[in-house]
C-alpha cells in the first residue's frame, strides 16, 4: 500500500511559502453592539440551520477543512459536533453526544482527518477536563484525553501534528501529541502583574504553522480595568519565549472569547479588545495588530465597538470580526489596517474562514445557525475534487479504476494542472504509483485515473482519498470515495468414484471472482444423507491443497449394507480471502 504523507500547499504558491500545509486555525470572531455601515465587498450568500429541538443549538467553536470543503461546528447546547458540506451549504452529519459539560472549542487537522473538541465547563464548574478526538469522515469518537483542568480554546499545528489547549480557569497551555492523543507538556503562565490572578482565564489561541510558534492569550482584571497577555510558545521546545501585554480585559464569562488569529503569510497577529464590562471597564474597542516577528504592537484598528473574537482570510488579507449583540461582522483590510466593510444582520458567536474559497462562516449564538458570507474572490481559483471508482464494489485482489476529476469552480474557470495523490484508510496497492498527472477533460476540469487493488484480508469499506496538490492558479482540494470490498467468491465441485459401498470423494474449490485469483485454503467437512450408522467418511474432513485458482482434497466414503441412493455434501467455510461454498453429488451405494 502506498501512503502519501507529504504536506500540501493549498494556498497561492505565489504568496505563501511552500512549507504551508493544509491548516486553517480555529478562526472565531465576535464584536459588540450598535456599529452599522453599508456592506462594501462582503455579501451574505446562505444561512444554514444547525439543528432543531430542545435545547436549542448553540453554535460555538467552528473550523474549516479547506481540502474537503467541510465545516465543523461545536453545538454547546446539545454537546455535539455538526458537519456542513461547503458545496451544498447543508448539514450532512451530526456526532453522538460528547462529554458532560459544553462542547465548545474546536479545531481540525486536515492532514490527519481528525477533529479536536474541548468539553468546557465555561458556564459553571470545573466538572469536565476532556478533549474529544473525532474522525472527520464519520464523526465517530476516536479518543478522549483528560487534562489537568477544564479546557476552552484549542488549535492544531498540522505540520507537527501537535494540539494546543488553553485551560479555562487555570493559566496553562497543554500540548498534545495528535498521533498518540497524549499530553506531552504542560506550560503554566502568569497573567499581567497587578491583576487579579484568581481570574486569569483563557482568551484565545492561534498557531503559525510556518514558524512553529503558538500564541496563547490569557486575560485578567484589575479593580478598575484589566489586561490581556499573549504568550509566545516555541513549538520545537515547548517553552514560553516572550509575551505581549495590552490594556484590555477580555471578560472571561460565557461565552468565552476566541480572541486571537494569525496570518501565516504576513506573520501578523490580530488580538481583540474584549467586550465592554458595564459599570467596570471600558475597553479600547480596537483590534490590535502585532508583528509576530518582533512581538510588538504595530497599530490598533479602532472599530468603535468591542470585539471578543477574530479570524483571517490569508488569501485576500482580510480580517473578520463578528458582532455578538448587534449582529454585525466587521472587515479589516490587512494591507492598510483600516476598517474596509461591515456586514449587518449576521448573529455571530464564531467565525471560520475558508481561504480556498474566501467564504466566511459565522456561527450564530442566538440564531442557532451558521451564516455564510462571500468575501472578495481570491486571485487563485477554488476547485472541487470528485473521486469515483469503477466498479464501486470489488473483491480483494480485484482492481478498481479510481478517477479523480478536479473542477475549477470560479466564475472564470480554467483547466487545473498538476497531480493528484491517492491514499487509503485500509490496505491495498495503487498502480502504477500513488499519484497521477491531470489531463484536461474540458475547459474547466481535468482528470486522471489509477488502479487500486485491495489486499487479502481487507474486506470492508476502503475510503479512497484523492488530494489535488494545486498549481499556480488553483487551490488544492480533496475528494473521497467509499469502495466496498468483499471476500472472493468460490465454487464447490464434488465428485465420487467407486463401487460396492466404497468410494473416493473429491471436493474442488475454485476462486471465481474477477481479478487476480487466490488459491483457496482451509478444510472441507463432509456429510452424507445416509441414515446408516455404518456410513462414514475417512477422514471426516480434509485439508485443501493446490495452486492457482483451484484447490482440492479427497476423503474415502463407505456405506456398507443394502443398496441406496445418498447425497454426499462437502462444505467449505472459506478463509481470509474467500467466501465459503457448498457442493454435493448423489451416488448409489
Amino acid at each position: 500500500m502506498i501512503r502519501i504523507t507529504k504536506t500540501v500547499n493549498f494556498l497561492n504558491p505565489r504568496r505563501f511559502p511552500k512549507t504551508i500545509t493544509v491548516l486553517l486555525p480555529l478562526l472565531v470572531v465576535l464584536t459588540a453592539t450598535f456599529f452599522v455601515s453599508p456592506v462594501r465587498g462582503e455579501t451574505v450568500v446562505a444561512t444554514i440551520p444547525i439543528g432543531t429541538g430542545l435545547p436549542n443549538p448553540i453554535a460555538s467553536g467552528i473550523d474549516v477543512d479547506a481540502l474537503s470543503n467541510l465545516i465543523f461546528v461545536a453545538d454547546s447546547a446539545k454537546n455535539v459536533v455538526v458537519m456542513i458540506d461547503g458545496y451544498t451549504n447543508k448539514v450532512v452529519a451530526t456526532s453522538q453526544t460528547l462529554g458532560n459539560s459544553y462542547t465548545y472549542g474546536l479545531a481540525v487537522n486536515p492532514q490527519t482527518n481528525k477533529i479536536f473538541v474541548t468539553d468546557a465547563s465555561i458556564y459553571c464548574c470545573d466538572t469536565s477536563r476532556t478533549v474529544t478526538v473525532l474522525d472527520e469522515t464519520t464523526l465517530a469518537q476516536v479518543a478522549s484525553v483528560i487534562l489537568p483542568s477544564s479546557p476552552a480554546q484549542i488549535a492544531v499545528n498540522s505540520v507537527t501534528n501537535r494540539v494546543y489547549v488553553e485551560e479555562y480557569r487555570v493559566p496553562a497551555v497543554d500540548v498534545m501529541d495528535g498521533s498518540t492523543y497524549s499530553v506531552v507538556a504542560r506550560l503554566p503562565v502568569n497573567c499581567a502583574p497587578g491583576t487579579d490572578t484568581t481570574r486569569c482565564n483563557s482568551a484565545g489561541i492561534a498557531v503559525n504553522h510556518v514558524t512553529n510558534k503558538i500564541y496563547a492569550a490569557f486575560t485578567s482584571p484589575t479593580t478598575t480595568s484589566g489586561y490581556t497577555t499573549i504568550f509566545v510558545i516555541d513549538g520545537s521546545t515547548n517553552t514560553v519565549t516572550a509575551n505581549v501585554t495590552y490594556a484590555d480585559w477580555l471578560l472571561a464569562a460565557p461565552p468565552a472569547p476566541f480572541g486571537l488569529a494569525i496570518d501565516s503569510a504576513t506573520n501578523m497577529l490580530y488580538a481583540v479588545s474584549g467586550q465592554d464590562v458595564q459599570l467596570q471597564t471600558k475597553n479600547s474597542d480596537s483590534v490590535h495588530v502585532i508583528d509576530a516577528s518582533t512581538n510588538s504592537i504595530v497599530t490598533s484598528v479602532l472599530l468603535g465597538k468591542s470585539t471578543i473574537g477574530i479570524g483571517v482570510d490569508e488569501a485576500t488579507d482580510r480580517i473578520y470580526a463578528g458582532g455578538l449583540t448587534d449582529s454585525t461582522v466587521l472587515v479589516i483590510d490587512g494591507a492598510t489596517n483600516t476598517l474596509a466593510a461591515t456586514v449587518p444582520h449576521v448573529p455571530t458567536l464564531g467565525v471560520a474562514v475558508n481561504s480556498a474559497t474566501s467564504l466566511i462562516y459565522a456561527s450564530g449564538y442566538f440564531a442557532h445557525n451558521v451564516t455564510v458570507i462571500a468575501g472578495p474572490s481570491p486571485s487563485t481559483h477554488a476547485t472541487r475534487t470528485i473521486l469515483t471508482c469503477d466498479p464501486g464494489s470489488v473483491a480483494v485482489n480485484q482492481a478498481a479504476q479510481c478517477t479523480a476529476t478536479v473542477t475549477d469552480t470560479s466564475s472564470t474557470p480554467t483547466s487545473p494542472t498538476g497531480t493528484v495523490s491517492f491514499t487509503t484508510n485500509s490496505s491495498g496497492t495503487f498502480t502504477p504509483s500513488g499519484s497521477c498527472t491531470l489531463n484536461p477533460a474540458s475547459s474547466s476540469a481535468s482528470s486522471c485515473t489509477l488502479s487500486y487493488s485491495p489486499d487479502l484480508g481487507s474486506d470492508g469499506t476502503h475510503r479512497i482519498t484523492g488530494t489535488y496538490s494545486a498549481d499556480s492558479t488553483h487551490f488544492a482540494t480533496r475528494g473521497s470515495f467509499n469502495l466496498a470490498v468483499t471476500k472472493r467468491s468460490t465454487s464447490n465441485s464434488v465428485s465420487c468414484a467407486g463401487h460396492s459401498g466404497k468410494f473416493t470423494c473429491t471436493a474442488s474449490i475454485s476462486d471465481t471472482s474477477l481479478g487476480l485469483p487466490l488459491t483457496p485454503t482451509g478444510t472441507v467437512p463432509w456429510t452424507s444423507s445416509s441414515t446408516s450408522k455404518k456410513s462414514a467418511f475417512v477422514p471426516p474432513s480434509c485439508t485443501l491443497n493446490g495452486t492457482g485458482p483451484t484447490a482440492s482434497c479427497t476423503v474415502s466414503y463407505a456405506n456398507p449394507g443394502k443398496s441406496m441412493t445418498v447425497t454426499i455434501t462437502a462444505t467449505y467455510s472459506g478463509d481470509a480471502g474467500h467466501f465459503g461454498s457448498t457442493g454435493s453429488t448423489t451416488l448409489t451405494t
